[in-house]
């Protein structure tokens, strides 16, 4: 099988945790950092709401508002 794309993504690609605040909102100064170390540690990009469950306890606005 070929394919006509190519890709630039380079690293790993982890699972994005999702921290919530005192009233379990999503803490999005937390998810700033928690993205910021993940970068400069050499990930290639994030899965978020990936496979640990959380998608699903978040609002469709709120899984737009963290992509």
């Amino acid at each position: 099988m070929t394919s006509s794309s190519t890709s630039t993504s380079r690293g790993i690609l982890p699972r994005l945790l999702t921290p919530l605040d005192a009233d379990h909102n999503m803490d999005r100064t937390r998810v700033a950092g928690h993205l910021q170390a993940l970068r400069l540690g050499g990930a290639g990009g994030v899965t978020p709401f990936g496979t640990t469950g959380a998608g699903p306890s978040f609002s469709v606005a709120e899984r737009r508002e963290a992509i």
